[in-house]
């Protein structure tokens, strides 16, 4: 990966969030055991279904639910939330930390850093996938390596 590639993401990042929520690199999130965490992806369905995190649970960004996941999730369960490259993720990680949630991490560059690291990612149907939806024509800019899609 290149060092204009970290750059990119890092410029996006510092631009549009505000750090409050505290960042796992996707090579931590990796090597972590998944029975420890519970990993959050906060993108629309459409994009889900393309492609998400190995174990993700959709939770959405306009229609998110913060009481009905107040009653389905502990607040202190260690909580890893991701979207596109993690601006909405942040803003639902705020809202959670805001509601007294513990453990809450930002996976830093989102799926897409997740993708050009060549983790596996899955789609609608459990199988592997090379494709990422981009959300829009504008974010494509930042997938490097998987195949995107709109």
């Amino acid at each position: 990966m290149s060092l204009s590639h970290k750059e990119i993401i890092q410029e996006l990042l510092t631009k549009k969030n505000t750090g409050e929520i505290p960042y796992i690199s996707v090579e931590d999130l990796y090597r972590q055991k998944h029975n420890d965490f519970l990993v959050f992806d906060t993108r629309e369905e459409a994009e889900y279904n393309v492609s998400h995190l190995p174990n993700a649970i959709h939770i959405g960004y306009e229609n998110f639910d913060l009481k009905s996941f107040q009653n389905q999730y502990s607040k202190y369960s260690q909580i890893i939330l991701y979207c596109s490259l993690g601006v909405r993720s942040e803003r639902i990680g705020i809202q959670l930390q805001k509601a007294g949630f513990q453990s809450v991490n930002n996976l830093y560059g989102g799926i897409f850093h997740w993708a050009d690291f060549d983790y596996p990612l899955f789609d609608s149907s459990n199988e592997i996938t090379g494709k990422v939806h981009v959300y829009s024509l504008k974010w494509e800019k930042y997938l490097f390596k998987a195949k995107a899609v709109l």
